[in-house]
């Protein structure tokens, strides 16, 4: 997975640069980029810790589920269940268009959007 930069326009309508997930097979996932110019002259990263940039920008979550195998009876570390990936969705409109249940396939692993986070500013 590489990450580029992206324009990104907000709810309000302000521009500003974002940094996603720039695999080809994602940019149905992740929407056009906006036509407009940039407003805001800044470059958020999509981050869990969303105080530090103080934006959560608006994204998909896409699913992989049966990673791996039941851990064996020794070993602390299960590789079963699901794990998730967060990509960007440029504009609002391509966020309301985006259906729950869509497939992807990232390098040969096969991904399902499970849910949409919604913009947040702080």
């Amino acid at each position: 997975m590489a990450t580029a930069k992206y324009k990104y326009q907000t709810n309000a309508g302000n521009v500003f640069y974002c940094r996603t997930d720039s695999d080809s097979e994602v940019a149905g996932i992740r929407g056009a980029e906006p036509a407009g110019a940039q407003t805001e002259y800044m470059t958020f990263e999509f981050s869990k810790n969303s105080k530090q940039v103080g934006c959560r920008p608006r994204s998909a979550i896409l699913r992989r589920e049966y990673v791996g195998g039941a851990a064996a009876a020794d070993s602390c570390i299960d590789t079963s269940g699901s794990r998730n990936k967060y990509v960007i969705v440029l504009t609002s409109a391509h966020y309301d268009s985006l259906q729950i249940g869509t497939a992807v396939s990232v390098n040969g692993i096969n991904y399902t959007v499970a849910g949409k986070r919604r913009e947040e500013m702080r």
